[in-house]
């Protein structure tokens, strides 16, 4: 397949904005691996789910009191603290986390390599009875129970089970070489996506753009896209307000995958 480059620069964005590349339907895509900003929200997202943060060794990043947190490490190993409890997180762990009242909580990295953390506000959440202290909720990822895609894409839905499930998805997605996420739309989700390995390419509309590592974007609601993976494979994070759940698909399977790549 031949591969054209259509990298594209929009003067009406600000300067942070440069490099992203909007797609004619109304996705955003932006690759970087020195820092992941999402932005041009659509307007029926309120507030921005999902932050990622790059630590350098021992740094730190604060979660604000009273408030409730998804915290997926993506890369290295970090620490939490809150007022009475610390607990450590190694690369691909994932933890459901309630700050104290009162007092703000702390990520730390480790001292080695860098690090990368996914933090995922969950502040749209049904009201849980806050405690001068916090409570959390780990969930071990390789030992998650998944729904089985075709083609053998092993899909996990992080926050079933919670009292978040309501609120917000959280999707770990892990497709084998050279599949196919069929193209679809979700009507009332917005969708934000990062790619954690592998590459491949997101479909927006008729339109193709190649990811890679740290690659993120936006899928505003309403919005037809899907996902192929390259030949080694990829795993990205799909995270939804609200969520999509089972019937927040719809599929078109005779949709003709475009030819054409956009390179960021």
């Amino acid at each position: 397949m031949a591969i054209n480059t259509l990298k594209t620069r929009v003067s009406a964005y600000s300067a942070e904005d440069t490099d992203v590349y909007t797609s004619k339907n109304g996705c955003s895509f932006r690759s970087s691996k020195d820092d992941i900003i999402f932005s041009k929200l659509p307007f029926s997202l309120p507030y921005q789910p999902l932050n990622v943060v790059l630590l350098k060794p021992e740094q730190t990043h604060l979660l604000p009191q009273n408030k409730s947190f998804a915290i997926h490490c993506l890369k290295g190993a970090i620490n939490i603290h809150g007022t009475t409890k610390c607990l450590s997180l190694a690369e691909g762990d994932f933890v459901t986390w309630e700050c104290a009242t009162t007092k703000a909580s702390v990520i730390q990295s480790t001292r080695q390599y860098q690090h990368v953390v996914a933090i995922t506000d969950l502040h749209s959440a049904p009201q849980i009875t806050k405690k001068s202290d916090e409570s959390f909720k780990h969930i071990n990822i390789n030992s998650f129970n998944y729904a089985q895609r075709p083609n053998g894409i092993v899909l996990k839905s992080l926050l079933t089970g919670t009292c978040y499930e309501q609120t917000t998805g959280y999707e770990y997605v892990e497709m084998p070489p050279n599949q196919l996420i069929t193209p679809h739309v979700h009507p009332k989700s917005d969708t934000i996506v990062i790619v954690t390995k592998g590459s491949g390419r997101f479909i927006a509309g008729h339109e193709a753009v190649q990811v890679q590592p740290w690659t993120h974007g936006i899928i505003p609601q309403g919005k037809l896209h899907g996902v192929v993976a390259d030949a080694c494979g990829m795993t990205f994070i799909s995270v939804q307000v609200p969520p999509i759940g089972e019937n927040g698909y719809i599929f078109f399977p005779d949709f003709a995958i475009p030819t054409e790549t956009v390179v960021l």
